[in-house]
């Protein structure tokens, strides 16, 4: 169903808030740190309320371990997520927290009844769906965000669509971002808070000397131009420029480059450099790169899903597909391409010393001056 008018929109997310925190009735598995919701995904973008869709959602609590671990899920008799890898970004005996979408199987505008469901979370893949363990129940959640990148509309839902396997991925083929942040963001407000995000791990990860106020978010807003239609994403006052531009005022070193290419961004993430997704409309923080085999890629995004709200923020996976260009698996972002990908990098050490010591030698000439 889709909803327009503002009466309908605000009865419509009172009781999606409502059910978001009514909390579905978990699958646990043998270990204790192992725990599923499931959840049916409703979608309150640019103010068109589209409920009760197809599009599944499964929250996965697990504690890290020190290598992959593949999870599968049985929702009826349909195997939904298929030996997905699970990636434990903070580390073992860490707990974690990761939405994975599937397809509920259900015509868009149904409300979603308990469902039998069964999952596994193993060290090695199973090639197999799990057997289901009882009822569960589907609880609601919306996602209630607007585009933030203009003229590029996020546009209607996509269909869900089939989970991809992951059985293949190795851990050669993985990168993570541990104690990544996740700020809340305003209406309008994905780049900012995307690249607020990374900076912030940036400098956490590197020891940098910029203040705090410097990378915050009013402070990004500012320097992106962010307006309420959000911010350009091209030209001299898109996103890429006026943030290098930005870079070099305060005198980080931090540099930006641009990509499309999935094994550039995957090696980006293993050295250490963070990375952007400038999707269709909307911005997002990567935390984990997965190369599934076969040109698809797992990636891991934080993103905050009730943009001007409080509770939002959440990491899930999403699925790019290399073959057709696209997300093939992620709610909101199926069926979209992507524009290209932020890729920020702080200097050599050497590069580093030798930035030090001319910011020195530059406050020493202000302070004679003064």
């Amino acid at each position: 169903m889709t909803c327009r008018s503002d009466d309908c929109r605000r009865n419509m997310k009172n009781y999606f808030r409502f059910g978001a925190l009514s909390l579905a009735l978990g699958i646990v598995a043998a270990a204790s740190s192992q725990s599923v919701n499931l959840f049916q995904a409703s979608f309150d973008i640019d103010g068109v309320l589209t409920s009760n869709t197809e599009h599944g959602l499964a929250q996965l609590d697990y504690s890290g371990t020190s290598s992959i671990q593949y999870f599968n899920l049985t929702v009826g008799s349909d195997w939904v997520i298929k030996d997905m890898p699970i990636l434990s970004q903070d580390g073992p005996a860490v707990s974690h927290r990761l939405y994975l979408p599937f397809d509920l199987g259900l015509t868009r505008g149904t409300a979603a009844s308990p469902m039998n469901a069964g999952f596994s979370l193993t060290a090695t893949p199973q090639f197999a769906g799990p057997g289901t363990t009882g009822l569960a129940n589907i609880g609601a959640f919306l996602y209630s965000f607007d585009t933030g990148s203009k003229g590029f509309p996020i546009g209607p839902i996509g269909a869900a669509a089939a989970a991809a396997s992951g059985a293949a991925a190795a851990a050669a083929g993985t990168a993570t971002h541990k104690d990544f942040p996740n700020q809340e963001s305003s209406k309008n407000g994905c780049a900012p808070t995307a690249v607020s995000n990374s900076l912030k791990w940036l400098k956490a990860q590197n020891s940098l000397g910029i203040p705090d106020g410097q990378i915050s978010l009013g402070a990004l807003e500012t320097a992106l131009e962010k307006d309420d239609d959000g911010v350009f994403i091209f030209g001299d006052h898109g996103i890429v420029a006026l943030k290098q531009k930005y870079m070099e005022s305060i005198g980080s070193g931090i540099t930006t480059t641009t990509s499309v290419d999935w094994p550039t961004i995957l090696q980006a993430m293993k050295d250490g450099k963070d990375v952007e997704l400038e999707c269709q409309g909307h911005t997002v923080a990567v935390t984990g790169v997965t190369d599934l085999g076969g040109g698809k890629y797992g990636v891991d995004i934080a993103h905050d899903t009730k943009q001007g709200e409080a509770g939002g923020t959440i990491v899930e996976r999403v699925t790019f597909d290399t073959g057709t260009g696209k997300f093939e698996n992620g709610t909101w972002i199926t069926g979209h391409g992507l524009n290209y990908a932020v890729i920020e990098s702080v200097p050599e050490p050497t590069s580093m010393a030798a930035m030090a010591l001319g910011l020195a030698a530059l406050a020493s000439r202000r302070r004679r001056k003064a």
